[in-house]
């Protein structure tokens, strides 16, 4: 009875994993994205685009283009920035990117890769 009971939880417990997985990826909110990276690409205008293979329309910010997000090579962080990207990109890690709400183009304000 207590082998019973204890599988009954384990399964419950692995559900719950496999579940909450599948809430974590491909979300976007007002404020940010939790999505696996879809595109990267240098603009020669001086700014990084990238999309992500979430809805990104619920956003409270303009997509470049319709479609990106934007990180401007000038930003202090660009570098350490682009590195993380290209390793969510590359490892096909789910990342959180934040967006400066109502910014004209989408502005990432910091990435997290989970």
């Amino acid at each position: 009875m207590k082998l019973v009971k204890f599988f009954r939880t384990i399964s419950f417990s692995i559900l719950i994993f496999v579940l909450s997985m599948g809430v974590a990826t491909a979300t976007c909110t007002a404020d940010r994205c939790i999505n696996k990276i879809e595109r990267i690409y240098l603009h020669p205008n001086g700014f990084l685009n990238v999309r992500t293979d979430g809805n990104q329309s619920a956003l409270n910010c303009t997509l470049r283009d319709g479609e990106y997000l934007t990180l401007e090579t000038s930003h202090s962080l660009f570098r350490e920035y682009l590195a993380m990207l290209l390793t969510a990109k590359s490892s096909d890690l789910v990342s959180v990117i934040r967006i400066v709400g109502g910014s004209p183009r989408c502005e990432i304000d910091y990435i997290m890769l989970q």
